[in-house]
């Protein structure tokens, strides 16, 4: 955020990422919705579900920085 470029960074292993972990905490709640299933499940479902939030965060700065940054005539740099 600092240098404010996505220099570096690959967004496909993110949205890589988030697709798994959105299956993943899919394929654990389309097994059951008895809660006795998901409570023994829930500390698999926090993790994947925070994954999810976190890819989303660097998903939507990769996209700010490349594309809604760059149409921005005030940003860019002096040379």
């Amino acid at each position: 955020i600092r240098r404010g470029n996505v220099e570096g960074l690959s967004p496909l292993m993110f949205i890589f990422a988030l697709v798994g972990n959105m299956t993943y905490v899919a394929s654990i709640l389309v097994s059951s919705l008895q809660w006795s299933k998901i409570s023994a499940n829930l500390p698999w479902l926090v993790d994947a579900g925070g994954c999810v939030l976190l890819d989303t965060c660097i998903l939507i700065q990769f996209v700010y920085f490349h594309y809604w940054r760059s149409l921005d005539p005030k940003s860019k740099p002096a040379l």
